[in-house]
């Protein structure tokens, strides 16, 4: 009856001692926790093709974990789930001397858990080998399952650190916004996708492929728009490994137009002009005849212009101009504020070159230059600067030249001459000239 029970006992921890992976039927002896410590500890496989010896590998957190394994013979190394029903990656070290180890690696971005490493011997007679594991936190704050039935929120400048691992190829958030538009902030410390929708999924409102590494991220600022509810989807490819990633958002803004002036050419045309921006992709000009009344829009300029010449305007008509900036998301026109308002009035400019010279006696001769927007011009003179100036005469556009008569020799004269023509049945008249003096002989 002994040696029944020993025979048990024996049969029990035979059964305990081993493992079949998955569909490969392999018995695997197990050992103890590998440890993470980045130290080799020795181990030896027993006699015969196939012969294993499995460790525990645990992970507390999102890690970039890394494998090694100098092997002293013919062996491999895998690392499994927990279960053994998935192999994630293998590599092979073989050596025809025992004298010349061959070190083989494994580097993966792996999930919280415990997973199996394996080392399988590859030939008839025993294997020595050394192992060591690494495991390096990313400092992921994401909260999984994070897929898109749960995805996680993701509120306006806060910054989550998140991770890709074999595990985990994909992970999702949700923004809700009422702003304009979205400005999300991309780090990647590996190659990745991202990629943004609306709320229902029907419209891929933005994407990139970031190719990050751990030194030197790729870093991406997508912006869009079009929704009060956004998803963002974060995942790695078939051929890439994961890694650490970092989101932000801000609420994007489009800037008001600065500097917006006006500039009086003639009698019927104003130079707007502002401050070229390259947040706009299109500016806005529009014009009403009160400050306070219905503008209608001049024109729509791309992000090169800062000018728009005002044509077509009434003499002595007042008028009001805005601008504003716009962005293009997503096909959608993100329109910025209108700038203060500012006006002018287009008017006749004043006479030029107004020269007085002496003549016959007793008179001198008055000349200016032509003004091919005047209608009419009208000549003052006074006998003190800021005396009474009376009317002299009016003259059509065409007279530039008037002889002042019946003057006394030796006083001094002053003139001034300005323009006008006729607008909607009123006149509309120029500033004066400035003035000029003159002593008769």
């Amino acid at each position: 009856m002994k040696r029944v029970k020993r025979l048990l006992a024996g049969i029990v921890s035979l059964l305990l001692a081993v493992t079949i992976i998955g569909n490969e039927n392999l018995i695997v002896t197990h050992a103890a926790t590998l440890p993470t410590s980045n130290v080799f500890i020795s181990g030896s496989t027993d006699k015969g093709y196939n012969a294993k010896v499995t460790y525990d590998l645990k992970v507390s957190q999102a890690s970039k974990m890394v494998l090694t394994c100098m092997s002293y013979g013919d062996v491999s190394m895998s690392y499994y789930s927990a279960d053994l029903s998935e192999r994630y990656d293998t590599v092979y070290a073989y050596t025809d001397s025992a004298a010349s180890p061959v070190t083989k690696v494994i580097t993966a971005y792996v999930s919280p858990g415990t997973y199996k490493v394996v080392i399988d011997n590859e030939r008839s007679a025993a294997s020595r080998y050394q192992i060591k594991a690494s495991i390096s936190s990313l400092g992921a704050n994401d909260i999984e399952p994070n897929d898109f039935d749960h995805a996680m929120t993701l509120n306006k400048g806060a910054t989550i650190t998140g991770a890709l691992t074999t595990q985990d190829k994909e992970d999702w958030y949700k923004i809700t916004t009422t702003s304009k538009f979205v400005r999300l902030s991309i780090s990647a410390y590996e190659d990745m996708d991202i990629n943004v929708y609306n709320q229902d999924l029907s419209e891929t409102l933005d994407y990139d492929y970031l190719y990050g590494k751990p030194a030197s991220p790729d870093q991406q600022i997508l912006e869009f728009c079009g929704s009060n509810v956004y998803y963002v989807k974060v995942s790695s490819g078939s051929w890439d490994d994961g890694g650490k990633y970092k989101l932000s958002w801000t609420a994007g803004t489009v800037p008001t137009v600065k500097n917006v002036k006006l500039q009086k050419l003639s009698s019927t045309e104003i130079k707007v002009t502002w401050d070229q921006n390259n947040a706009f992709d299109y500016y806005q000009v529009y014009r009403a005849t009160s400050e306070k009344g219905k503008y209608s829009l001049l024109g729509v300029y791309n992000k090169y212009y800062d000018t728009k010449y005002s044509t077509g305007l009434k003499t002595g008509t007042k008028y009001y101009y805005k601008v504003r900036g716009y962005r293009v998301i997503n096909k959608r026109r993100v329109m910025g504020a209108f700038s203060p308002v500012v006006s002018a009035t287009p008017s006749l400019k004043a006479p030029k070159n107004l020269t007085v010279s002496q003549s016959v006696r007793k008179a001198l001769s008055i000349t200016w230059n032509y003004d091919g927007e005047a209608s009419y011009y009208q000549l003052y003179r006074a006998s003190s600067l800021n005396g009474k100036y009376a009317l002299l005469g009016t003259y059509d556009k065409y007279t530039t030249y008037k002889r002042s008569t019946s003057l006394t020799s030796g006083r001094r004269y002053y003139y001034k001459v300005r323009s006008y023509k006729w607008v909607n049945g009123k006149r509309v008249f120029s500033p004066f000239s400035a003035i000029r003096s003159g002593v008769a002989k």
